[in-house]
């Protein structure tokens, strides 16, 4: 890619050519791919910096002018010569002259005296803090061995083939217990007088305890067990209330449902003249089935439910005593 700029007059003879073509820019823009914004800024209109870089905008611009039939204008000339300068002989050796003398002003003269006193003013800084040092680590050496009131010497560790064996300690005769026991003396037999034992007289037996007065062993007790409830004295009352859902039934008029919330008897007497008790725990559910109308004594609503044909029995119904459920 080309490095030379689009200059002012490039922006000039791209207008001429333009003009003298007799192109607008709009017809220009379809020709060559680029817009308004960029054909301006190449006719120098624009500073809107339409191109990524200087050396795509010099591309674009010479596009541009060929697709005009023109070429682009020539690269101008440097303004620096290229020529090489020349010295005269006398400038030459001025020149050397002065460099020498600046060298001498600048490199210092060495001498033995000099390079002493240099060594000198070097060491002495760095001996300060070393002398310092020593002298501490004196006094620190000092102060433990005269604190500690002796010196620390190294006790060697014996190993166990250096230590002395432990050689037994002859005990003398005399003192040595006799492991064979004497024989006892025998003692010298005394002539003793033997009495015979004197007979014992056996105890008299003691008499025999009375015997005692045999308890009467009590009677048993007969459990009578606790009398059924009667139903068929429930439903002999007058106090009797009918019960027939008004809409329509969602189960069959066959059975009674019954849900207890207490512990509680309920009595059914069916269309066929039988008569069941219920034993209901809490809790418990029970269903009845049998030819209706059903005759139901129950306690109140408080301690056993009742459902009739898919539907809840409330009201008076509801309450103790006598419920005619009818189909």
């Amino acid at each position: 890619m080309s490095t030379r700029l689009w200059l002012t007059a490039d922006e000039q003879h791209l207008v001429q050519v333009r003009e003298a073509a007799g192109i607008d820019l709009q017809e220009l823009s379809r020709r060559c791919l680029l817009s308004i914004s960029q054909l301006q800024e190449l006719e120098g209109k624009s500073h809107d910096k339409q191109f990524y870089s200087e050396a795509i905008k010099y591309t674009a611009g010479t596009r541009v002018l060929i697709a005009l039939g023109a070429q682009p204008l020539p690269a101008p000339e440097p303004l620096i010569s290229d020529e090489p300068e020349t010295h005269t002989t006398e400038e030459i050796q001025a020149n050397n002259t002065s460099q020498e003398s600046d060298r001498s002003q600048a490199v210092p003269t060495l001498t033995p005296h000099s390079i002493g006193s240099d060594t000198s003013r070097k060491t002495l800084p760095l001996l300060k803090p070393l002398a310092l040092i020593l002298i501490a680590a004196a006094l620190i050496v000092v102060g433990l061995y005269g604190t500690s009131g002796k010196k620390i010497q190294a006790t060697p560790i014996k190993t166990p083939a250096q230590q002395p064996v432990p050689q037994p300690v002859p005990v003398p005769t005399e003192a040595q217990p006799s492991l064979i026991p004497a024989p006892p003396a025998s003692a010298p037999a005394v002539a003793t007088n033997i009495t015979p034992p004197t007979p014992k007289t056996a105890p008299a037996p003691a008499p025999a305890p009375a015997p005692a007065m045999a308890t009467p062993a009590p009677t048993p007790t007969t459990a009578t067990a606790p009398a059924e409830f009667d139903c068929t004295s429930k439903f002999k009352t007058s106090k009797q209330v009918v019960y027939q859902p008004q809409t329509p039934p969602s189960k069959p008029g066959n059975y009674v449902y019954f849900v207890a919330r207490s512990a509680t008897q309920v009595c059914v007497l069916d269309g066929g003249g039988k008569v069941l008790l219920y034993n209901l725990k809490p809790g418990q559910n029970r269903s009845h089935f049998g030819t209706p109308p059903f005759k139901v004594w129950h306690p109140d609503a408080t301690m056993v439910i009742m459902y009739y044909k898919g539907w809840r029995v409330t009201g008076q119904a509801a309450q103790a005593g006598v419920t005619v459920l009818q189909p």
